[in-house]
């Protein structure tokens, strides 16, 4: 998904860009007798619009595609019958860069609390301690957080899980049911194409 926003927002760039100076263009070209140079920059600009109409298309098709299989639907962190809570985390591109954990739905839903201690268990290493911070209702741990991501090769929209196994120890790991449905949804859009 990444992928589309990027080449959605420099298609929207270079699009701009021609059509702020097209009148320029023509005009310019036109005076130098130099028509086809400049015909053919306004034919790119007819292929980039082609472009652009295609791109919001696919991003269409997704959406509808994410709908059906309920990626639509909010994360639904929750307590479980046993009390122990599940938490869900829609990753963010910031949240990548920055190496953050927020935990601020979870708050609203009065799952956690600020200053609450956690005790995180991750796939690939050994537990780590740290406690939910009263900046950004986000994990203070982030280096931690940090190597996790580039271990699991997080990207933007991923959805992480906390789960709690006892009460105050966590498991950490990424939904790879959801990646795993999310490649299949690109098979079906790039087979339409």
């Amino acid at each position: 998904m990444a992928e589309i926003k990027d080449i959605t927002h420099l298609t929207s760039e270079i699009v701009e860009s021609f059509r702020y100076v097209r009148d320029d263009i023509e005009e310019k070209f036109r005076d130098n007798e130099d028509i086809n140079y400049g015909r053919f920059l306004i034919e790119c600009l007819d292929k980039l619009d082609q472009l652009e109409k295609a791109l919001a298309k696919i991003q269409d098709q997704y959406d509808s595609v994410r709908e059906e299989v309920g990626f639509s639907e909010p994360l639904s962190s929750k307590k479980k019958e046993d009390g122990l809570r599940v938490l869900r985390l829609n990753i963010s591109e910031n949240a990548i860069k920055q190496s953050l954990l927020s935990l601020t739905a979870a708050k609203k839903l009065g799952l956690v609390t600020v200053g609450e201690r956690m005790t995180i268990h991750t796939p690939e290493g050994k537990p780590f301690t740290t406690i939910i911070s009263t900046v950004g209702n986000r994990l203070e741990e982030r280096g931690r957080i940090r190597a996790f991501f580039k271990e699991h090769n997080v990207d933007e929209e991923d959805i992480i899980i906390l789960e709690e196994i006892e009460p105050k120890v966590w498991k950490l790991y990424v939904d790879e049911a959801r990646r795993e449905l999310e490649a299949k949804i690109w098979k079906e859009i790039e087979g339409t194409i």
